[in-house]
């Protein structure tokens, strides 16, 4: 029997080690693919596919579906009067360091597949930060 294990260090030094399923990616790999749950629009906004799953213990970016090209986001929030919208917004304004307004749900307000669109940020940045929140 193979088993396979990632080693996770963190910037503080922390050391975790994964297990890594048989013919699977680790996530350093699914990061050069995740840009496709990313448009670019003729106005120059920023299009970002994600599936959100509301009432998670931790918030935050989990991993790259390639299959349905989205970001899979878990918030903590209840996906009930909005909560849950608000706190993917609040999410990704904190990844990639923008204000609120410039982040809108543009598809799926009822639904856990989202379109978001961004504005005010280069798309190679928002490359960056997604990449670096997937690490």
């Amino acid at each position: 029997m193979n088993l396979s294990f990632l080693l996770n260090i963190s910037p503080d030094n922390q050391f975790e080690t994964v297990y890594q399923p048989p013919n699977s990616k680790p996530n350093q790999r699914d990061n050069l693919e995740f840009s496709e749950c990313l448009q670019m629009t003729l106005k120059g906004e920023v299009l970002l596919m994600v599936t959100v799953k509301p009432g998670a213990k931790v918030s935050g970016v989990i991993n790259y579906d390639k299959w349905t090209n989205s970001l899979t986001i878990t918030v903590s929030a209840k996906a009930e009067a909005g909560k849950a919208n608000n706190a993917l917004i609040h999410i990704i304004a904190e990844i990639l360091e923008l204000a609120k307004q410039d982040i809108e749900i543009v598809n799926g307000l009822r639904s856990r597949k989202k379109t978001i669109k961004i504005i005010n940020k280069d798309i190679q940045l928002i490359k960056r930060a997604l990449s670096e929140s997937l690490n």
